[in-house]
């Protein structure tokens, strides 16, 4: 289980990881991929396949949530982000207090630069490192280096869920 020290300084990795792509461009970064949160709408017709009808119920309500959410995004600051932070793709130090590497930069693309302590937070939740109250240390870490707007704090709980119904219809 990490500590709160170490969820912070992967929230502040991140942050400096996006500080380092700001500016690059390059067309792939908009090659359609099924985990970008803004997909989930479409990514919806999928959820005929969850047996459980109230899981299908969750992401169907899910999915229209972040629907609605959809205008607010553009407005957000947007950028070539990793956008793939969960435990596979993380290297931590033998002793498990420091990052020392983040791997896999083939889902990159040009999003919110929100969607990514997002993403790290849902993955977190998801894979059952960290409870809630602890995740948001990610948040806290990002924003000590690449500030957060309150209106892109105000959509987190839509990305998470989102995040997290994405990888049920994936």
């Amino acid at each position: 289980a990490p500590s709160a020290a170490l969820l912070e300084e992967l929230g502040g990795t991140l942050a400096r990881v996006d500080r380092a792509l700001q500016g690059f461009l390059h067309p792939a970064l908009a090659h359609p991929l099924a985990w970008d949160l803004r997909r989930l709408p479409e990514l919806k017709e999928f959820s005929g396949y969850l047996e459980s009808t109230a899981l299908r119920d969750a992401v169907e309500r899910v999915a229209d949530a972040l629907r609605a959410c959809l205008p607010r995004l553009r407005g957000l600051r947007s950028q070539a982000i990793h956008v793939d932070c969960h435990g596979g793709n993380l290297l931590v130090d033998a002793e498990g207090r420091s990052i020392c590497g983040i791997l896999d930069f083939g889902d990159m693309i040009h999003a919110p630069r929100i969607f990514e302590p997002a993403v790290a937070m849902s993955e977190l939740l998801t894979e059952a490192v960290a409870p809630l109250d602890a995740a948001v240390q990610v948040l806290h870490g990002y924003a000590k280096v690449q500030p957060v707007q309150a209106d892109e704090v105000e959509l987190l709980y839509e990305l998470i869920t989102a995040r997290h119904a994405i990888t049920l219809l994936v």
